[in-house]
């Protein structure tokens, strides 16, 4: 019900800046069809494990919530083989951010 809401107001602020370059974290981008608002699509991954530890303790849940939460999105396989761009996020900030510098002045 939110998706087509994101999208309209994603949409209505692409139009109206005027920036060059505008970044938007979308978690659910491809499951609320929102791919063709971006010109670019980078994905963030990490091991199954790592996925579940951080929203477990992020978001407060079990195992099971996070297990089901994580099993209602695309798969990352699936989203990893539709990006442009991937940055593994298995260390720590400094090496993602250092990723994301290459990948911005690539």
């Amino acid at each position: 019900m939110i998706h087509p809401y994101v999208g309209d107001r994603l949409s209505v602020a692409i139009k109206e800046t005027s920036v060059e370059t505008l970044v938007s974290v979308v978690p659910l981008l491809f499951e609320a069809g929102m791919t063709d608002l971006v010109t670019e699509i980078w994905v963030v991954s990490c091991s199954e494990q790592q996925q579940l530890e951080r929203l477990m303790q992020r978001n407060q849940l079990t195992l099971e919530q996070a297990q089901a939460r994580i099993s209602s999105q695309m798969s990352l396989k699936e989203k990893i083989q539709k990006a442009d761009i991937v940055l593994d996020n298995s260390s720590n900030v400094e090496e993602l951010l250092q990723q994301v510098d290459i990948a911005i002045f690539r």
